[in-house]
């Protein structure tokens, strides 16, 4: 089994390649939107390897609870998902 790491806002997070898709550990942060709520969301990465640099990146957020007056904005739990193209920089 083939891994390699991303680096996330300082934290190292670890991928296992299986063929040609990915698959990473989640990442948790607690993000204070500076609006009255503080929210916690898993930060989950997998996606394909489209070539020896270049990824097919998806990203699923699941925000698992949140605290504060704004929390009756988001119902929890709640799931973003987003997909992007993305190139490995030396």
């Amino acid at each position: 089994t083939s891994a390699f790491t991303l680096e996330l806002d300082g934290d190292t997070v670890e991928c296992v390649i299986s063929g040609s898709s990915f698959e990473c550990d989640a990442v948790t942060y607690s993000i204070d939107t500076g609006l009255g709520a503080v929210a916690v969301a898993d930060f989950i990465f997998s996606g394909s390897i489209t070539s020896s640099t270049e990824l097919a990146l998806e990203l699923d957020v699941d925000i698992t609870d949140c605290t504060g007056t704004l929390c009756f904005l988001v119902s929890t739990p709640c799931t973003i998902s987003l997909v992007a193209d993305s190139s490995r920089q030396n």
